[in-house]
């Protein structure tokens, strides 16, 4: 058992901690001292992180003197670390994907700023909207409740955080399309598919005003080949590459046919392989990408389609990895669950499952490398 003063004036913690580190298989109980808790909530945090100490043996003695400390025993000592302070899990995730996002070369303060400077910075309230993403929290009443007793410095409350999060649409955007191009630097071969996403079912299609009050991104009525049936609501168009990342999504009407979205991958897309199912087959299309942007749509031809021949099977079978990671967002992201009231809600509510999908497979790869599709697995 070690009694440490750690403060942010210069404590003695830290400097021990570095040399307890190198003696191999001993992770003392910790009892702390600090009268700056409030100043610096993450001392709890950066210990557990940094260094090998139990974590169930960190308990933080605030606002004391030494002398009333000192009058204890250390029979005392030790029954207070029996009760000590830990750190929830939402709060280890929390500062887990704030760690990764503070880590990318993005200009977090200025260019994004979201009103006047808050208590929470934009950084902070992204990395918290992924955190509750990744751990299939999908309402935010819920998350707060969570986030009761869990050591997140700066927190603000639940309708603050959701303007806010609404206001950073963009900001999300630039670090998912940031973290994506870790992975796609040298990809040639893309695929491109779409899911439906229903908002309400279609008895209720009539009465509903959910993401109604603009035409332009109103709700409607389209056809699922896939599942035979009808919906109501929007569809995600997303492009991934083999090894599963996306490299980008757009949300459209449901009525909006698959064909229509080649019309924009020509500008985000060159010199590559573009896989799709029979339902981006398009002469016209095809010929149209080939020309301008030098991309070879490559889809199955139907069976009664003159010189039919069979799509090879590495096509067949790469095409698959989208379908997963849509299976993926539904499982463990709930994609389909929508709690928004208005289109800019829900399509921020869909940017941060996939953003939150983008950044586990981040810290997949980059910080503990193992295999980037592995998504139900912790990330500390």
């Amino acid at each position: 058992m070690l009694f440490l003063d750690c403060s942010i004036i210069g404590g003695n913690a830290f400097t021990l901690l570095e040399k307890i580190e190198l003696i191999e298989n001993y992770k003392p109980y910790i009892i702390f001292f600090t009268g700056y808790q409030s100043d610096r909530p993450v001392i709890p945090v950066d210990l557990i992180n940094q260094f090998k100490v139990n974590p169930l043996g960190v308990i933080i003695l605030e606002n004391k003197s030494i002398i009333d400390i000192g009058q204890d025993t250390e029979k005392q000592y030790l029954e207070v670390a029996k009760h000590p302070i830990s750190m929830s899990n939402i709060a280890k995730n929390y500062f887990r994907v704030l760690e990764v996002l503070s880590s990318l070369e993005i200009d977090f303060n200025s260019t994004f700023r979201a009103g006047r400077k808050a208590k929470m910075t934009d950084i902070e309230v992204v990395a918290l909207s992924l955190t509750a993403e990744y751990m299939s929290i999908d309402s935010e009443n819920d998350l707060f409740k969570q986030l009761v007793n869990a050591s997140i410095p700066n927190l603000i409350e639940r309708s603050q955080f959701n303007k806010r999060r609404r206001k950073l649409f963009e900001f999300s955007e630039l670090i998912r399309t940031t973290l994506a191009s870790s992975f796609l630097e040298f990809e040639d071969y893309f695929i491109i598919d779409s899911m439906p996403l229903e908002i309400c079912k279609k008895a209720r299609q009539n009465r509903i005003k959910i993401c109604k009050k603009d035409f332009e991104t109103a709700p409607s009525k389209g056809f699922c080949a896939s599942q035979d049936t009808w919906f109501y609501g929007y569809k995600l168009h997303g492009i991934c590459s083999v090894s599963g990342v996306f490299h980008s999504i757009d949300i459209t009407k449901a009525n909006v046919h698959d064909v229509q979205i080649l019309k924009d991958v020509k500008n985000q897309l060159s010199d590559c392989v573009l896989l799709g199912d029979r339902g981006y087959l398009s002469s016209t299309q095809q010929l149209d990408l080939f020309e301008t942007a030098s991309i070879v749509l490559e889809t199955p031809m139907r069976i009664n389609q003159k010189g039919y021949k069979k799509q090879p099977y590495i096509f067949r079978k790469s095409r698959k990895r989208i379908e997963t990671l849509f299976s993926q967002l539904c499982d463990q992201f709930k994609i389909r669950n929508n709690y928004a009231k208005s289109f800019q809600g829900f399509k921020t509510r869909i940017l941060a499952k996939i953003t939150a999908l983008t950044i586990v497979q981040y810290i997949n790869k980059f910080l503990f490398d193992r295999p980037i599709n592995n998504i139900k697995i912790q990330i500390n």
